[in-house]
């Protein structure tokens, strides 16, 4: 129930600005008090199905069933980037190849990740140093919920369970100001209201298509919608956020715009626009009159590109911040890299030479479980990508074979990479801009 619920939430709200995600943290919660009430009410009674024998209720809900919802709830709540191409497809390039194409596309895509994580997990989870900051959170709400003692810590007079209840009715009390009340608090660009026909004023201050100068919020969701919540980030990997804020976007990007780089003055400096009255916000990309680029212009019947008529239409113009995001994008992809080779390269290697290392107190709790093979990954991905050659040889993709074969070669090589500084600092390098286009 929470991972379909879960999935599907969040999927239809990652289509929105800003961005609210359910996490893992609210199948926690909810399903605390489910399972207890299951756990109380529900009979216990014994059933026998191609002779094993289950309860319908065998005792009381425990960490573990607890966790193994969680864990559930995490795999399934991300938002599978296979979305992002049916959306292309139906809405931009009016191709619309059915339910099953896109259940099938969705279940390789992610399919094919489980496959490559199952074997990394020696270098993502077995090493002391991944710690996950973000998990950390939900193993002390864990205890929190189940450690019946709750003892007091730092001082505080108040139980960790009691502490939780209140904010969570203080937010929730909280969020219809911002949300609904005053949306004006959620981007409090209150410098842009005394200047409000000041071009340069609101393409300095203002925080939906400016440079954000002054970044003030009253809104929770502003914060945690597109790097999550920042109480679970190392300070270091905060700063370092930070830091390529004021160098990039507050100098770097500044300069290109007014400098007239990319014909950036003719453009708003960030493309986020929002359609008022059917709120709406967008990464818009331009053509030579200032409108929105009509992809549709300079395609052919087989959706393929159609040189003549992108001379005849017009050349493509992105607004400033959005162009640069595409170059921060790659550039980030290779520092991963050589930061990667650089820092754990001998960490690497020792895990392929299957080294024995002392095990930290983490990974002692590991072996007291089975492991799982790791056949059961390599079939998994086996099957998988035999089940994407069909779903592109199948429907009219106009991706060969081969070429899906080449792009596996993209995940062979940052998985890990990218992995393992998000293990280290909470920070996920993404393949793709962090605007939605």
């Amino acid at each position: 129930m929470f991972t379909i619920l879960g999935s599907g939430l969040n999927t239809l709200f990652s289509m929105r600005r800003p961005t609210i995600s359910v996490s893992t943290l609210i199948a926690q919660l909810v399903a605390f008090p489910l399972g207890n009430f299951w756990a109380r009410y529900m009979p216990k009674r014994k059933f026998r199905t191609f002779g094993i024998e289950w309860e319908l209720n065998p005792g009381p809900f425990t960490v573990k069933e607890h966790t193994l919802i969680t864990i559930m709830s995490n795999v399934s709540f991300g938002v599978a980037y296979a979305t992002d191409i049916i959306i292309a497809q139906e809405v931009f390039y009016k191709q619309h190849f059915g339910y099953i194409y896109q259940i099938c596309l969705t279940l390789t895509t992610q399919m094919l990740g489980y496959g490559i994580a199952g074997v990394c997990r020696r270098w993502l989870v077995y090493p002391a140093a991944m710690i996950w900051p973000a998990l950390l959170a939900t193993t002390t709400f864990l205890n929190t919920l189940h450690n019946r003692r709750n003892p007091i810590a730092d001082g505080w007079t108040i139980s960790r369970y009691r502490f939780f209840i209140y904010i969570m009715i203080g937010a929730f009390i909280w969020y219809f100001v911002p949300g609904f009340i005053f949306p004006a608090l959620s981007t409090f660009a209150f410098v842009t209201w005394m200047f409000p026909h000041n071009v340069v004023v609101n393409q300095l201050f203002g925080m939906t298509s400016g440079m954000a100068l002054l970044p003030i919020t009253f809104d929770w969701s502003q914060i945690t919608g597109y790097l999550g919540s920042p109480l679970t980030t190392p300070w270091f990997a905060a700063g370092n956020i930070v830091i390529g804020l004021v160098v990039w976007i507050w100098i770097v990007c500044p300069v290109l715009h007014f400098g007239n780089v990319w014909e950036g003055l003719y453009f708003p400096f960030s493309s986020y626009e929002a359609l008022f009255g059917d709120v709406d916000f967008r990464s818009v990309s331009y053509d030579n009159t200032q409108q929105q680029y009509d992809v549709s212009k300079i395609l052919t019947p087989e959706v393929t590109l159609d040189e003549a008529a992108y001379k005849n239409y017009s050349p493509l113009f992105l607004s400033t911040t959005f162009g640069f995001s595409y170059a921060l994008c790659f550039g980030s992809l290779t520092a991963v890299l050589m930061h990667t080779a650089c820092f754990h390269h001998r960490e690497i290697l020792s895990r392929f030479k299957a080294s024995k290392e002392k095990d930290d107190i983490h990974m002692q709790l590991y072996r007291k479980y089975p492991e799982v093979p790791d056949r059961w990954y390599f079939i998994l991905f086996g099957l998988m990508m035999v089940m994407s050659i069909i779903v592109c040889e199948t429907w009219d993709t106009r991706l060969p074979w081969w070429g899906f074969l080449v792009t596996q070669l993209i995940p062979f090589v940052f998985t890990l990479p990218i992995g393992i500084v998000q293990a280290i600092t909470n920070v996920q390098i993404g393949m793709r801009s962090s605007d939605r286009n």
